[in-house]
């Protein structure tokens, strides 16, 4: 049983492949999510190793995946260098939550797609490219699942909830990735931001030792569950990113990407 447990940390972390990453700098970004339509969303940005920000604005956000329309692209932003690194996040680039691209506006119920970029400041190497989602829901409140997390820190569990009041006694499962750059489109039901890696095997297959309650049935609209982040130096400043579902009805929640403290 050890072995099966150390064997699903390890495959489900990737953690050789974090490892190697961090030695030219992992970008992580976090962003609220889901946020009321006409929202500000505040960026939270972190890297493993110094890393200076192509230019101190959103890039660009997209509709419903990094490969859909383009809403919102910067088009006036102050040159200032911008350096983040481990340990100290930077906390004043923001997406204002509207569109300024042709023929676009925001919608409620629908997730959007902010582009982040930065090069490593030690070794000058190229580019890192972040797609952060962020779920805009009506200004009422939610109409899709929500799923939260606490912090994600080494060494200890992460907390997670999820809720879906119009669908009180539904199935659930809830899954985790070492990013949201290119999802998988599931057609009808919407575009899973997770990325298909093996921290998503690991956990939408439940191994042992990994995740508890990741999968179930609401009781009264809610469930807890909760995932251990082992203690490795190699994860800190590295991010995970969440999302869940309702079975019941084939309902996507927000997806949340953690920075790992």
């Amino acid at each position: 049983m050890k072995k099966r447990i150390v064997l699903a940390l390890a495959v489900g972390l990737g953690l050789s492949g974090i490892a190697s990453a961090q030695n030219k700098g992992i970008l992580s970004v976090e962003a609220p999510s889901p946020v009321p339509l006409g929202s500000t969303v505040t960026l939270r940005i972190e890297a493993t190793a110094p890393m200076t920000l192509r230019i101190a604005c959103v890039e660009e956000v997209r509709e419903g995946s990094p490969t859909g329309p383009v809403v919102y692209r910067s088009t006036f932003c102050i040159g200032l260098l911008v350096i983040v690194g481990p340990g100290g996040a930077y906390n004043n680039m923001a997406w204002p939550g509207t569109a300024n691209q042709p023929n676009q506006t925001i919608k409620a119920n629908t997730t959007y797609y902010i582009k982040i970029m930065g090069r490593d400041a030690n070794t000058s190497n190229a580019f890192s490219e972040r797609w952060v989602p962020v779920r805009v829901d009506p200004v009422s409140g939610p109409t899709a699942p929500v799923l939260k997390a606490g912090a994600v820190t080494r060494g200890a569990t992460v907390p997670l909830g999820i809720s879906d009041p119009l669908n009180p006694t539904a199935p659930y499962w809830i899954a985790a990735s070492l990013g949201t750059n290119t999802g998988q489109n599931l057609g009808a039901i919407g575009h899973l931001a997770l990325d298909f890696d093996p921290l998503f095997i690991a956990t939408l297959n439940n191994l042992t030792g990994l995740t508890t309650g990741f999968q179930g049935t609401l009781s009264g609209g809610s469930a807890s569950a909760s995932m251990m982040i082992p203690n490795i130096p190699a994860l800190q400043g590295a991010q995970v990113a969440f999302q869940a579902a309702t079975t019941a009805s084939l309902s996507l929640s927000n997806p949340i990407q953690k920075v790992i403290g």
